[in-house]
């Protein structure tokens, strides 16, 4: 009898067993997602609430002061490279203050080469010189000088440049006499250096002031009559570097 009862009680035991197999869930296969394209990828937007700053333009931006007119009755002049409203004001003179007025300047930094902006009707001419090859005009020659750009010759201050006529005179020619006239003023011309062998071709020193622009003109004499004067004032200025 108890041989039966464990064959019974080992039976019950293997059929629990297979039952608990049975009711056991399989694992889960996980699923392949495929990969995201481009055109599946949400775009992402991000707002900045904060105040955007308005662009400008990069040539001077908007420099007018508002409910301001600029002077009509002053010629315009327009802006050479490198040359800002301290020079200008310089070499007009005017003041910074007057000119930013005059053209409604917001900031009286802020100008940018090619810009036309009133000047005062004395100001002077920003024309280079110009020679017909024909019949070529008298001017004074200066050297050595930093730059030519506007019509202008900057030179540095406190140096000593050499003046002559260009072109060469006939040696007859017995003495050459310079003069500058300041830039913006109404004064007469001043005697600045004096050749007196104009017609050796040979150039006269001139030490440049401090501070200086305007233009230099030339007188030719042979003997106690006057030969020529120069066609055309050359423009020249010290360096403010």
């Amino acid at each position: 009898m108890s041989k039966f009862i464990r064959f019974i009680t080992a039976a019950l035991l293997v059929m629990l067993a297979a039952a608990c197999t049975l009711t056991r869930l399989p694992p889960q296969t996980p699923t392949l997602i495929p990969p995201a394209t481009p055109e599946d990828t949400p775009t992402v937007v991000v707002i900045d609430a904060r105040e955007t700053p308005v662009p400008t333009d990069q040539a001077g931006g908007d420099n007018t002061r508002p409910d301001c007119t600029p002077r009509a009755d002053w010629p315009l002049f327009t802006v050479p490279e490198g040359m800002t409203l301290t020079t200008i004001a310089f070499l007009g003179g005017t003041t910074v203050q007057v000119l930013a007025d005059a053209n409604c300047l917001a900031n009286p930094d802020n100008i940018f080469a090619g810009q036309d902006l009133r000047v005062p009707p004395d100001f002077p001419p920003t024309v280079p010189p110009e020679f017909e090859s024909a019949a070529p005009r008298s001017r004074v020659g200066i050297s050595p000088y930093l730059r030519f750009e506007g019509g202008w010759y900057e030179v540095q201050p406190g140096s000593m440049v050499s003046l002559g006529w260009e072109p060469r005179l006939p040696s007859s020619v017995t003495r050459i006499e310079f003069y500058a006239t300041p830039a913006g003023t109404n004064q007469q011309p001043v005697l600045i250096a004096v050749d007196n062998n104009g017609g050796d071709d040979v150039w006269v020193n001139w030490t440049i002031p401090a501070q200086f622009a305007g233009q230099i003109t030339a007188v030719a004499y042979r003997g106690e009559a006057v030969h020529a004067q120069t066609d055309d004032p050359i423009n020249v200025y010290t360096s403010f570097n």
